[in-house]
């Protein structure tokens, strides 16, 4: 594998040129401080993307039971089912998801001197 990578779309590559995936014009030396600095950058923004997008199929699964629950037993009874089964369904789309990250090879990296 290369010591450069696309922050677009995560590809690493031998040569400091476009990316040979998706076509992106700026692609990183990973053996640069800064360069990798704008990598973990990307990752976060990327996984607090995943996190919202969780956090909001759950909410959406959390709201199907609402209404029914609202009818059979009031709406305290109703947000509660709500809430739980939200946190629920947001718990198994993240373990469904896992713990993965897009740029997992910058930590050799940071390890080696230069």
């Amino acid at each position: 594998m290369g010591d450069f990578a696309c922050s677009r779309c995560a590809h690493r590559q031998a040569e400091d040129a476009q990316c040979g995936r998706c076509g992106n014009d700026v692609v990183q030396d990973m053996r640069d401080p800064s360069a990798r600095r704008v990598l973990y950058d990307a990752e976060s923004r990327w996984q607090k993307r995943r996190q919202a997008r969780a956090i909001s199929i759950g909410a959406v699964v959390g709201l199907v039971p609402f209404y029914p629950a609202c009818l059979a037993g009031g709406a305290i009874i109703g947000f509660g089912v709500a809430f739980g089964t939200g946190a629920v369904a947001v718990a198994v789309i993240d373990r469904l998801l896992g713990n993965r990250r897009r740029f997992p090879y910058l930590d050799e990296y940071e390890k080696t001197p230069g």
